[in-house]
């Protein structure tokens, strides 16, 4: 029998996901795929579903297609979220900041020369081809009237590289902007960067589910610091209190918006 599902959840690994799970889907079967890392956790009583896809874009990109394309699920009403750390410069977000991603763009795409980071190079319309996807706007208003102000509203940026250091954050703000500017989107500074978001978005505009999906992300590290005495390499990597603090403040929050859903 077909499951109508109310909600997807969707994790990149085991901390993000584990508050998720004793929450959710403890005890409940799962579904294996053969191209997925992990397995999908069934909740029928509640219609939810929950998944770790692994990092990056070629794991969310597989995970989005094998689970959104399987006939047992009925997708039609259900709300995606994805949800886990991100990275974000400090002029912007702090530590355990939760942010609502409102425009979701590739960082990645394109050319990127050393010595001309301030440069964006055009050629075969990279930018008409690059992932930018805006969610929903009925969607974010929902999320906002239920989280209201407890959350920051703003821009990500996916990319299977790790940038840290204010020149790299700068060109990512360039990337961004004429990203929104080939897409005739609203100009917005991006707060926080992840591996996955826009990759899914992509599967999700394929398969007609973006009116259906919101990103939720807490920071964890800084990719500028623009902190006194605080490395760009130091920034790298947040300590152990803030990274768990930050998934137990997108759990709480995410469960807010699950229940008021």
């Amino acid at each position: 029998m077909v499951m109508k599902v109310k909600f997807l959840v969707i994790a990149q690994f085991e901390p993000e996901f584990t508050h998720f799970y004793d929450e959710y889907f403890l005890d409940c079967p799962t579904v294996k795929y053969p191209a997925l890392e992990n397995p999908l956790y069934v909740n029928r009583e509640l219609g939810m579903l929950g998944i770790m896809t692994g990092m990056c874009k070629g794991n969310s990109a597989a995970t989005a297609a094998v689970v959104a394309s399987d006939p047992a699920f009925d997708f039609s009403e259900a709300l995606i979220i994805s949800t886990g750390c991100a990275g974000g410069p400090a002029r912007r977000v702090d530590l355990t900041d939760v942010v609502v991603c409102t425009q979701l763009a590739d960082f990645d795409m394109g050319h990127h020369l050393s010595g001309y980071e301030d440069v964006v190079f055009k050629k075969f319309s990279d930018f008409d081809k690059m992932n930018f996807f805006v969610p929903s706007s009925k969607v974010i208003e929902r999320v906002r009237s239920i989280l209201g102000d407890g959350v920051k509203y703003g821009a990500s940026l996916t990319s299977d590289n790790f940038w840290h250091g204010l020149r790299l954050s700068h060109r990512a703000d360039i990337v961004l902007a004429e990203a929104q500017h080939t897409h005739g989107a609203e100009k917005q500074d991006y707060l926080i960067t992840q591996c996955e978001d826009s990759t899914l978005a992509q599967i999700f505009d394929r398969l007609g589910l973006l009116d259906q999906f919101v990103a939720i992300r807490d920071v964890v590290n800084f990719d500028a610091p623009t902190i006194e005495g605080v490395s760009d390499y130091d920034s790298a990597g947040a300590d152990s209190p803030a990274f768990l603090e930050g998934h137990l403040a997108n759990f709480r929050i995410t469960k807010k918006l699950i229940e008021a859903w």
